[in-house]
């Protein structure tokens, strides 16, 4: 794992000094932006005429005749039409998506850049395919709105202005959107019309991004998607200008050694450095290296090697059925994935599990870009039996993930969790596990607050209960945190940080028994001696979590389990999940002492940390969990669960001797735990033996 560098103008300088950069990298990559010839354009994502490899206007007009990319077009196509009726979008615009705040306060937010960067990438595209002028019409008129300073007065977020830079994450998504038209356009515009882009690009983007790298911005420091979206954007726009605009070349210049130190933050096996919803940020990446390929003339193939196809996996493992990621740190809990730069990933590395996944998950998004990136020729390969049901990544937030087929839609139990935690959008959350049931969450995180609030990206963070340990499904010693380092933006990270996380001890898993994995959270915590979570996940649905703690002084003592309903527990700590398919029958019970207590408890925002980023009340939600108590000085406490599926009836945990037993479907399953072992069996599926230090 790679600390992110603090790269100053100095150290920019060497470093492009050491890689050969400078002036001359448009011929390093044979595309000097001072040579390209006129009929070349368009050559981003898509060529005028055949070269090599990469893919030309008539293979792709060939290719949305039949399948999925046909599919893909006709959403373009369907929506660049209605797109012909509409008004340009402006900040004003209403959308679906738009919180009404942000429509009031006519502020540039992501929902609608995303929004007109992609009509005026649908206008360009389908004109581009079809030749219809309207379309070509239709893209000149919002990029001459975006261009408008009375209708977008700037190219910035007003949540970012506090940062005192004229540049921020929307100027790079709308740089990138409008420099890609332009690309596309540029065969049938005409000089006035090309000259207008340029000079409007220049103004609402390129000049407001100079003039913030020259008061080197944090955000050039700060490995993430920040910087790829900005740096990133702005240097595909500099490519699809070449030489239409005299420091375009500087664009991508400087980009370069940025963009290669950040593929540094993924870890050994592709694990990302944030949470799981904004490895959607991969994307940004892809599209520079994929950018640089046409840039290249196909010379260049950097979306084929690590740690694109790793991440890709990685993405896989912690996306669930029916279609959404681990809510893990800042997300929105039914957060579908991001998949169309897989479509880029599988089609560079030839990579069909990675096809399949892309396939399963693709959604209309009426998107341009995923059809120039998605190859048809790739024929996917189912991952059952080809891409193992279990594996725990070591790398950043340590997830860990054991589900029990790898059906897209349903599956009967997934159970995932983490050891550790990311280095952005982290939550106090080391140690946490959730539990799905036939595509349904049962024991949930509850991923970040809508919207985000005042200071939660800074000190105050802890205040708020999603990134609070308050919010997760983990051991709370005396009501306070868990150990952090509060990190300024910019600067780099305190290596004593990555000794305050969890981390796993040992871990095992089987395709027709399930898994376990055992954590060693002490270095997570203040006050403790010791503390250890073991998990098993028993296939089909049987779970048993061992929380073993040892304090340096008598104090209280909580584990909650946040439920995706009101369940209330009983006096012996049993309580009962319903969902519309899914029922998760439940037990917390204590091995070391009987003075324990049960309620159920919900969330709440109390002022002043009720409110978001622009003063907007924050959605009250009031989830709910279960709450175990005690005080003491050492906790042994197992919290047992069992899936049942639609037709099936679900049980009871019951005591019988030494072990706790529930009826299944799958037959009597039984858990058991001595001074040294965890077991959990089921005769008719096998067992777990997990050894206690």
């Amino acid at each position: 794992m790679s600390t992110p560098v603090v790269m100053n103008r100095r150290t920019f300088l060497e470093t492009a000094t050491t890689l050969g950069l400078g002036a001359t990298l448009f011929g390093l990559w044979g595309c000097d932006a001072q040579a390209r010839q006129v009929g070349q354009h368009p050559w981003m994502y898509i060529t005028a005429e055949k070269t090599g490899t990469l893919r030309s206007v008539n293979e792709v007009r060939v290719a949305i005749r039949e399948g999925h990319a046909r599919m893909l077009w006709e959403q373009i196509l369907n929506a660049a039409q209605a797109d012909l009726e509409a008004d340009p979008l402006t900040p004003g615009s209403v959308l679906p998506g738009r919180s009404p705040m942000a429509v009031e306060n006519y502020n540039a937010d992501f929902v609608i850049c995303e929004a007109a960067g992609r009509r005026v990438l649908r206008g360009a595209l389908v004109h581009l395919l079809t030749e219809e002028l309207g379309y070509k019409e239709m893209a000149l008129q919002q990029i001459a709105s975006l261009f408008d300073p009375e209708q977008w007065p700037m190219w910035l977020d007003k949540a970012h202005l506090s940062f005192g830079h004229r540049a921020g994450l929307r100027t790079g998504m709308l740089a990138h959107d409008v420099g890609l038209a332009y690309d596309w356009l540029y065969p049938s515009l005409t000089e006035a019309e090309r000259q207008s882009i340029v000079d409007g690009l220049d103004q609402a983007g390129i000049q407001p991004y100079l003039e913030s790298l020259a008061q080197d911005p944090w955000w050039v420091h700060d490995l993430h998607n920040w910087m790829t979206t900005i740096v990133g954007g702005l240097a595909i726009a500099g490519m699809a200008l070449g030489g239409a605009h005299p420091q375009a070349q500087h664009l991508v210049d400087y980009a370069q050694p940025l963009m290669a130190e950040y593929l540094k933050i993924y870890g050994p096996e592709g694990e990302y450095n944030e949470s799981v919803a904004y490895a959607n940020a991969t994307v940004r990446p892809v599209s520079y290296y994929g950018a640089q390929r046409y840039a290249s003339g196909g010379a260049m193939q950097r979306v084929a090697e690590a740690p694109f196809p790793q991440t890709g996996r990685w993405l896989m493992y912690f996306t669930l059925p029916p279609g959404r990621v681990a809510a893990f740190g800042d997300a929105r809990a039914d957060m579908a994935p991001w998949v169309k730069h897989i479509a880029a990933i599988s089609a560079a590395s030839r990579d069909r599990v990675l096809q399949s996944f892309y396939l399963d998950h693709a959604t209309p998004n009426a998107d341009p870009i995923e059809l120039l990136w998605y190859d048809a020729s790739l024929e996917p390969l189912d991952p059952q039996g080809h891409l193992p049901l279990g594996r725990a990544y070591r790398g950043h937030g340590g997830c860990v993930s054991s589900r029990t087929s790898w059906d897209a839609k349903s599956t009967p139990c997934v159970v995932y969790g983490k050891a550790s935690r990311e280095e952005n959008h982290e939550h106090n959350d080391d140690g946490q596990v959730c539990i799905d049931g036939y595509g349904e969450r049962l024991i949930v995180d509850l991923g970040a607050p809508s919207p985000y609030p005042k200071g939660f990206f800074e000190e105050d963070r802890w205040k708020y209960y999603n990134a609070s340990v308050r919010g997760h499904n983990v051991l709370m010693f005396g009501g306070r945190e868990m150990r952090t380092l509060y990190r300024e933006r910019g600067q780099p990270i305190d290596p004593a940080w990555k000794q305050m996380q969890g981390r796993f001890v040992t871990s095992e898993f089987d395709d027709t028994r399930g898994g376990f994995w055992q954590i060693d959270l002490t270095p997570a915590y203040k006050g403790v001696q010791s503390v250890r979570r073991t998990v098993v996940h028993l296939f089909p649905g049987i779970i048993a979590v061992l929380d073993e703690a040892q304090l340096e002084r008598a104090e209280p003592i909580s584990l909650r389990w946040h439920t995706i309903d009101r369940s209330e527990p009983d006096t012996a700590g049993r309580f009962r999940v319903v969902g519309e398919q899914a029922t998760l029958a439940a037990q917390v019970v204590r091995l070391d002492g009987d003075a324990i207590s049960f309620r159920r408890g919900e969330h709440r925002y109390e002022p002043p940390y009720n409110v978001g980023r622009l003063d907007e009340p924050l959605a009250q939600r009031h989830e709910s969990y279960i709450e175990a108590l005690l005080t003491s000085d050492t906790c042994r406490l197992l919290s047992l669960f069992a899936v049942y599926g639609p037709q099936e009836t679900a049980s009871l945990w019951r005591a019988e001797g030494e072990a706790w037993q529930i009826e299944t479907e799958a037959g009597v399953a039984s858990v058991q735990v001595t001074a040294s072992a965890l077991r959990v069996e089921n005769p008719a599926v096998g067992s777990w033996t997990v050894e206690l230090g």
